[in-house]
């Protein structure tokens, strides 16, 4: 092409970046980079594959550390004082002393010649206190005793159920019973009036007894969030 003076000496000038990128070894340094699928699926050759052992994961541990953990845990928000009464209460008195209560007071009642429409209505006075726990814990948080919303009311329920076990033991090894069906029919109704109100006072105090576990336990657990349901389990176990 030619110019004002002269010749156009554009197209003689060669650029050296893009001779060498069009240039055959370039080409072919860059075909010999090119990584393919096989190059991702064979291993290192500094790594050997047999030599490497993986640690086992451990799936469970020893039941009695568990449960110590368990244990020291709750211990540490409830405390060992709590734990103890949880376990006592629920084990001897939700679960010992009534199962005697309810192995005991149908045979008593067949013993009086009582009627079973009638031993019906006896059954549902006697456990009416579990139906009267929503009031009781109210009472219980709205009357406090010295300062305690709890401990009275539970030493008042124990006292109120041993005067109702100790009377109904009196009256089951005394002989009252016969007497009672000798006497007639209207010392025998007077008769299971008194046992269902001892039996009443017994489950007075399991029920007031277990409203307050129940409240405290609740009133903890809303402290410390982190304990979840774990006091509950520890509960029931017993």
């Amino acid at each position: 092409m030619n110019t004002g003076d002269g010749i156009d000496p554009s197209p003689l000038i060669i650029n050296d970046d893009e001779s060498n990128l069009k240039s055959p070894a370039f080409e072919q340094d860059a075909t010999s980079v090119t990584p393919t699928l096989t190059d991702f699926q064979k291993p290192p050759s500094s790594v050997n594959l047999n030599n490497v052992t993986t640690q086992p994961q451990q799936t469970w541990r020893h039941p009695l550390r568990s449960t110590n953990a368990y244990l020291s845990q709750l211990s540490s928000i409830f405390s060992w004082k709590f734990l103890a009464w949880v376990a006592i209460d629920n084990f001897t008195l939700s679960g010992g002393v009534m199962t005697l209560l309810w192995s005991v007071g149908l045979p008593l009642f067949k013993e009086l010649g009582i009627d079973a429409s009638r031993q019906q209505l006896y059954t549902t006075m006697i456990i009416s206190p579990f139906a009267l726990k929503p009031f009781i814990g109210v009472t219980s948080d709205l009357f406090p005793i010295r300062g305690y919303n709890k401990r009275y009311l539970a030493l008042f329920s124990i006292m109120v159920g041993l005067a109702g076990c100790s009377m109904l033991l009196a009256l089951y090894h005394s002989g009252s019973a016969a007497l009672a069906v000798e006497q007639g029919p209207a010392s025998v109704r007077s008769l299971a009036d008194f046992i269902v109100i001892c039996f009443f006072a017994m489950n007075l105090e399991g029920a007031t007894l277990d409203i307050v576990g129940e409240g405290k336990y609740s009133e903890l657990m809303r402290r410390h969030p982190e304990s979840g349901s774990s006091i509950i389990s520890y509960k029931f176990v017993w």
